[in-house]
């Protein structure tokens, strides 16, 4: 070994230059390439990287070389397992099982530490190198390849080096590895038929590989992976990148020894390939006659196998009375893996032959002493079958025939048994108790260390403990500062709440004095009415009376004309009589003025009728002028009225926000501040009907979003005593929509008046998603029930979807893609909430009011889950006692469930999940794969005999595309149930399962059971 690669730190680091010696060392100490790929593993590197190696490298000797370059140039977690070093190196050889490589590597390491540490001069490092090659002769090797890299020795170990080579010709002879790690040195011309014998292997996998992949019996692909994976879990991510018959093959070769291919002839016997039969078949008869190879074959040879360590203490000795030529190799190994068990990996064997036996001698570690001596006492019966004449290990003879002439008497006279009074014994055990006693020292030095460490632990931990205490300080403080402004915040809310008071109460003064204010008006607006009255009724006497007065004006008039024609007369008379004049003037100068009189008595009467007209319409222009004024008084009444009542419901919402404010800092918890609105805004406290429109509130948005969990709002119902509805919202969309749109969907639920309502519902509910930013352009959309609806969204509800409302059905009816996503977020969000608005409601019932007995079925299946709590905290699972057959009397399919009372994945310690997986069946062969049909699944409610929790469970070409679920169980399961089983992870959340008054449910009973039915089984495969 290179000196270079040995610190006086075991961690030191090795480089990518010692690649070569790194080699060396693993071939000196015989490991082999084969289990390479997890070699890698236990010294950090991932799998993607062995598997890169893996298909560029054909041959195990250049991926092991690709595999520690890897490993020397720290790549993936190499570091973290300790770093390229040979303490690592050994380490993983351990764990991987390679214990006398790991030991042979760690002894030589100490060796060369020794050298390098000790300045040791002359003789007394003579005698160490001495005592170093005695206990192991490879040391010597080891030695001279140290003195060839300083060239003040080189020469001297070039000349140990030639004399190596010539005494224990290590050049020329192969190590072979028993499965069971025994290890037999053979010679060159033996080993090439062992060479041979793998290239035969290869082929024989790749001629089985053609037959299967060209016959149509073969299992699938996915099958066969299925059935290697449980086989040696070892090859399951292995398998994963595997696309055809043949690299999976050249995968299991690489795992099977060269006498055991039995994985290979399992398929092919399995599945009847009669083509394949005969290879396997010839192949097996190869292995036998290579098994047969004759003991003397080997030692006739100039080759020694190998050899014993030159310490006695170290050396077995087993004497066969038998000739070599009657003994085969696997003699060899059953007797020598019978006498020392489990300690065969560190034993290496020799076998000298003689005249008529040969004699089988074995080095060992002396600690190994008092382990041999048991397993070989135990083994006598084996030694006396095979005619061992003498079994000595160390100074001890455990075993020795005394006379085989005499083997007719008994078996106490034949085998010593002085074991105990052996100085030999006691000799052996006194060096075993010296080498245990220099381990234990080792031990407690490197407890000690240990110690050392855990004390640096100790004073970290204390370290971080005294930190934390000065952060709780810190804390104390912060909070001490949060609650002085809490308190100030206080005190400014309560000024608030006054100015508030004070508001009130102008407004309400206000108000009262704007109503006195009305009555007067109102008031003087009936005197003017009476005034008017009286006005009209004084008109109506002045007509009467003007119209008497007109009429006697009329009469009079005709008086007027008679006179006329008088004087007409008088001045013809005149005319005619001249001498009568003075007479008759007289006359007509009376009549004339009688005349005057009345045309003065006509005119004062027309002027009074006049002035009557103008009084009249003055009055009819100040009745009007008083009815403006009234419509003006009413209109600025109106006016102060609407500016008085904004006023008071801005200060009510300064109010309600400023109080949303103070809970938000007292109890540290966002709540969205609200907009009041005049639409009510509907909240799960309310269980009565309300007038439509009505308004949901979705908080939370992000999270939603982010989750894509279901959000159920609170309960609304269509029309006074009619169907109860809730809205059901995917933040990032379902189905079409998924991650596109928002969806929206309703869901009827179980109402107080469901009895007197005919089912199933027909109409449409129409909805607006209000734009929060300009109160206008809201998204209007509807959602219809029609007969293209499914039955489950339009019936009536019994059992169900448990949510804060109430029960809802499973299946609701809307819109997977309501509204774009882009446009959600552009206008309609605000505050981290949504705002949607329920605008009116048009249900009807097509058919007839469907009783309660009707509306639910009987239980098909039931099974109960006991001491559910007990499972909840151990996160335990529970298998339903009995399978469930899709028809009666054991026929059709066969499932079982599976119940997670604490919950599954992401839904642990939340919800209780629920499973149901197909099993194998007696009816198996008379059915059709894959499984397609449905379970309608209901945890009960032992609180009625309604409100059940109930989901459908679908197992159809959506749900089970890859067939994972519905896929027929294959022979070899030996669970005798589908791996896989499709359910609910969230079935029922744990806040459920106790009483709830509200909704009069319990699904945990008092007495620590849960009781599940199915009520109703589906098959559509059939």
């Amino acid at each position: 070994m290179n000196a270079s690669l040995v610190s006086t730190d075991s961690h030191n680091q090795l480089r990518i230059t010692d690649l070569a010696e790194v080699l060396q060392l693993l071939r000196r100490h015989g490991y082999s390439a084969v289990h390479y790929y997890d070699l890698g593993l236990y010294l950090g590197l991932s799998s993607t990287t062995l598997d890169a190696i893996r298909e560029d490298e054909r041959k195990v000797e250049s991926c092991l070389r690709e595999c520690l370059k890897a490993w020397l140039q720290k790549a993936d977690n190499v570091q973290k397992n300790g770093g390229p070093t040979i303490y690592s190196l050994v380490s993983a050889l351990r764990e991987l099982g390679e214990n006398g490589v790991a030991d042979g590597i760690d002894g030589e390491t100490k060796l060369i530490k020794e050298m390098i540490l000790q300045t040791i001069q002359g003789e007394a490092l003579l005698i160490q190198v001495k005592e170093a090659v005695c206990i192991d002769y490879q040391m010597l090797k080891a030695f001279a390849e140290i003195l060839c890299k300083v060239s003040a020795t080189a020469e001297i170990g070039c000349a140990i080096q030639k004399e190596y080579r010539e005494v224990y010709h290590s050049d020329d002879s192969i190590k072979a590895n028993d499965a069971n790690g025994l290890k037999i040195y053979l010679p060159m011309n033996i080993t090439s038929q062992f060479q041979s014998m793998r290239l035969k292997m290869g082929q024989t996998f790749f001629k089985v590989g053609s037959i299967m992949m060209s016959n149509p019996q073969s299992l699938r692909l996915d099958n066969i992976k299925y059935v290697l994976g449980t086989y040696d879990k070892i090859l399951r991510p292995q398998l994963a990148h595997r696309q055809d018959i043949h690299s999976i093959l050249q995968l299991v070769s690489d795992s099977c020894q060269l006498d055991d291919i039995s994985v290979l002839e399992f398929f092919v016997n399995e599945f009847n390939i009669e083509e394949a039969k005969p290879v396997i078949k010839e192949y097996k008869e190869a292995v036998e006659e290579l098994k047969k190879i004759k003991l003397t074959q080997c030692l006739n040879t100039s080759i020694q196998l190998s050899y014993p360590s030159p310490l006695e203490c170290e050396i077995i000795t087993i004497l066969v009375d038998k000739d070599a030529n009657e003994s085969t190799l696997n003699d060899v190994h059953r007797l020598s893996l019978a006498v020392f068990e489990n300690s065969s990996p560190h034993v290496k064997l020799n076998v000298v032959r003689k005249s008529n036996s040969f004699t089988i001698t074995c080095s060992f570690p002396l600690i190994l002493f008092e382990e041999l001596i048991t397993a070989a006492l135990n083994n006598i019966d084996v030694l006396k079958e095979n005619k061992v004449k003498r079994l000595t290990i160390g100074y001890c003879t455990v075993y020795e025939v005394k006379d085989t002439s005499t083997a007719t008497t008994t078996e106490i006279d034949e085998y010593t048994s002085s074991l105990s009074t052996s100085s030999g014994l006691m000799k052996q055990l006194m060096l075993s108790l010296s080498v245990q006693l220099i381990n234990s020292t080792e031990e407690v030095n490197t407890l000690n260390k240990k110690n050392k460490a855990i004390k640096k632990e100790a004073e970290s931990i204390k370290k971080e403990a005294e930190s934390s205490k000065e952060e709780a300080k810190l804390l104390k403080k912060e909070t001490k500062l949060l609650k002085e402004t809490l308190k100030t915040k206080k005190g400014m809310l309560s000024s608030s709440f006054a100015e508030s008071e004070r508001l009130q109460k102008l407004a309400a003064e206000t108000k009262q004095s704007l109503q006195e204010k009305v009555t007067e008006r109102e008031e003087e607006n009936e005197k003017l009415k009476e005034k008017n009255k009286l006005l009209e009724e004084k008109l109506a006497l002045f007509q009467s009376e003007k119209e008497n007065e007109i009429q006697s004006v009329k009469a009079q008039g005709k008086l007027v004309e008679t006179d006329k024609e008088k004087e007409q007369l008088d001045k013809e008379t005149n005319d005619l009589d001249i001498k009568h004049e003075q007479c008759t003037g007289k006359e007509v100068e009376k009549t004339g003025a009688d005349k005057e009189e009345q045309r003065k008595e006509i005119d004062t009467i027309m002027a009074e009728n006049e002035k009557l007209q103008t009084d009249l319409a003055i009055e009819r222009e100040n009745a009007e002028k008083i009815v403006a004024e009234k419509e003006e008084l009413r209109k600025n009444y109106d006016a102060y009225k609407k500016i008085m009542m904004d006023k008071f419901e801005k200060l009510q919402a300064d109010f309600v926000n400023k109080r949303l404010e103070t809970e938000e800092n007292e109890e540290t918890i966002q709540i969205t501040k609200l907009k009041l609105t005049r639409v009510p805004t509907l909240h799960d406290d309310w269980r009565e009907s309300h007038a439509l429109p009505v308004e949901v509130l979705m908080t939370s948005f992000a999270s939603h979003h982010k989750s894509n969990d279901h959000w159920y709002s609170p309960c609304f119902y269509s029309h006074q005593e009619g169907y109860k509805l809730c809205l059901r919202v995917r933040a990032n969309g379902e189905s079409e929509g998924s991650g596109t749109h928002l969806s929206i969907h309703i869901h009827l639920m179980r109402g107080d008046h469901d009895e007197t309502l005919k089912w199933p519902v027909r109409g449409k509910v129409k909805l607006e998603l209000l734009n929060r930013k300009r109160d206008e352009d809201h998204f209007a959309g509807e959602i219809e029930f029609n007969d293209d609806s499914n039955l489950e969204a339009t019936g009536r509800v019994v059992n169900g979807i448990q949510i804060s409302s109430g029960t809802a059905a499973f299946v609701g009816q809307g819109g997977a893609t309501f509204i774009p996503q882009d446009l959600l977020f552009q206008d309609y969000m605000k505050d981290d909430s949504i705002r949607i608005r329920i605008t009116s409601v048009e249900l009807s019932g097509q058919g007839n009011s469907i009783p309660i007995s009707v509306a639910t079925s009987g239980p098909f299946f039931e099974f109960r889950v006991n001491k559910f709590s007990t499972l909840q905290k151990s996160n335990g699972s529970y298998v339903s006692d009995r399978p469930l057959y899709t028809q009666k009397e054991k026929q059709g399919y066969r499932f079982v469930f599976m119940v997670y009372p604490n919950g599954v994945g992401a839904n642990k310690g939340k919800n209780v999940s629920i499973f149901a997986h197909l099993t194998k069946g007696e009816n198996d062969d008379q059915l059709k794969f894959p499984f397609r049909g449905e379970f309608t699944l209901q945890a009960v409610n032992c609180r009625a005999d309604q409100d059940h929790a109930e989901k459908v469970i679908r197992i159809n070409e959506f749900t089970d595309p890859k067939e994972m679920y519905g896929g027929r169980v294959a022979w070899y399961n030996v669970t005798g149930r589908a791996l896989n089983g499709y359910g609910f992870p969230e079935f029922l959340r744990h806040e459920q399962l106790k009483y709830n008054e509200k909704n009069n449910t319990q699904y945990l009973d008092d007495n620590d059971s849960m009781l599940f039915r199915v009520t109703n089984v589906r098959v559509m495969s059939v």
